[in-house]
């Protein structure tokens, strides 16, 4: 993976309109929302397919992790990323030029705006 390269994939961008929208304190405008993920559309996205899907299901089994989450590392294992094999606390830290710092539990998905 080149170094200092973000990729994402369609289901991160999903669920992050889901939560700017609906899950934190103050939700964004649908419009706002949609701005963010056109900003991250710069970097490539891995669009999630049924072999994506499939591996998901066998990791979620085999690692005891929910799909979802099975579904954000086989895609960016997919994508070229280096998976650690533990996330430090279960907590993910993403800055935004438009929302700023955003920390995510991943245990709670509780998603707190500094």
């Amino acid at each position: 993976m080149e170094e200092g390269r973000l990729r994402v994939s369609t289901q991160v961008l999903q669920e992050l309109f889901v939560t700017l929208t609906r899950k934190v304190s103050q939700p964004c405008p649908n419009d706002e929302a949609l701005a963010v993920l056109e900003d991250l559309t710069a970097w490539p996205v891995m669009a999630i397919d049924y072999a994506v899907i499939r591996a998901a299901a066998r990791l979620a089994g085999q690692a005891k992790l929910s799909f979802w989450d099975a579904l954000v590392v086989v895609a960016a294992a997919r994508a070229g990323a280096d998976i650690p094999t533990r996330l430090p606390e279960h907590r993910l830290r993403a800055t935004c030029p438009r929302m700023g710092c955003v920390h995510v539990d991943c245990r709670t998905r509780r998603v707190n705006k500094d």
